[in-house]
């Protein structure tokens, strides 16, 4: 499984309850995952799906490209 790690420092909070179906953007601002669990202890870490399978299921576009700027796996 891919692992999306940022190079910023780490927020106090990256994800709570209730965050789940949120998008995780880049530092471009690009959508790049659809966040669908986070660590419930620290709150600092969460586990996410690449955003061009979810755009290729749901039949959908994020700003009016097909795929977000980001190559989409197979």
């Amino acid at each position: 499984m891919p692992t999306v790690a940022s190079t910023a420092a780490a927020p106090a909070v990256f994800a709570d309850r209730g965050d789940s179906g949120s998008v995780i953007v880049n530092d471009n601002k690009e959508v790049v995952g659809l966040l669908w669990a986070a660590d419930a202890g620290t709150r600092r870490q969460g586990i996410a799906n690449h955003i061009g399978p979810v755009m290729r299921e749901l039949q959908i576009m994020i700003a009016g490209a097909t795929d977000a700027g980001l190559v989409i796996p197979a």
